[in-house]
């Protein structure tokens, strides 16, 4: 498996046009671990804390 993804020619961060594409990502789990998750992904320069929507109370599926 390669080490790196290959290179999107339309995803080029030197293109002053191109623009963020907004995706949903659904973190279920132990709340530390979607907390750390949440801070792991800021660190990486991935998302702002502050585009998570707040923790929800969810059943437990096991």
């Amino acid at each position: 498996m390669p080490s790196e993804f290959p290179t999107n020619s339309e995803n080029n961060p030197d293109d002053s046009s191109n623009k963020k594409i907004r995706v949903q990502h659904i973190l279920k789990g132990d709340r530390k671990a979607i907390t750390n998750t949440m801070h792991t992904l800021y660190a990486m320069g991935y998302a702002e804390i502050s585009e998570w929507t707040p923790l929800q109370r969810a059943a437990c599926s096991e």
